[in-house]
């Protein structure tokens, strides 16, 4: 059976750490860790963790040993964010939330998971598919 791919923004990451966030981000990476979901990360998450604590800094390079995926922000991801703009998705605050975002949409992930998940469609999570209508970021 297939793994499900799970995008994760550094909400994630970082909210292990955090007693606000920690229970579901716990059991999150948790299950990545024994191999029931794959973490599909960008190099957007890559740059935030740059400047994070080190102990966030170690457990995002545990995560990308489980192994994980990388993907990278591309003119595709680029030009999807532009359209979300011009069409009001969201404002100039949450650009690198629509970064997130859209490199999930791209890189077709079964679940989408952290803070821009949550600003967008107003949960923490979504499955392919299950976006509500008008907020499909390629439509």
């Amino acid at each position: 059976m297939k793994k499900l791919r799970v995008y994760v923004d550094t909400s994630v990451v970082g909210g292990y750490f955090d007693i606000e966030f920690e229970e579901w981000s716990k059991a999150l990476v948790n299950d990545f860790r024994v191999g029931r979901y794959e973490a599909v990360v960008s190099n957007v998450v890559a740059r935030e963790i740059a400047a994070a604590p080190d102990f966030v800094r170690e457990l995002y390079t545990e995560m990308l040993s489980w192994p994980a995926e990388i993907v990278s922000v591309d003119e595709e991801a680029l030009s999807l964010v532009a359209q979300c703009k011009a069409r009001g998705v969201l404002s100039n605050k949450f650009l690198e939330d629509m970064l997130h975002i859209a490199r999930a949409t791209i890189a077709d992930v079964d679940r989408k998971r952290g803070k821009g998940v949550r600003a967008l469609y107003g949960k923490g999570v979504t499955e392919k598919g299950s976006e509500p209508n008008g907020t499909d970021l390629r439509r």
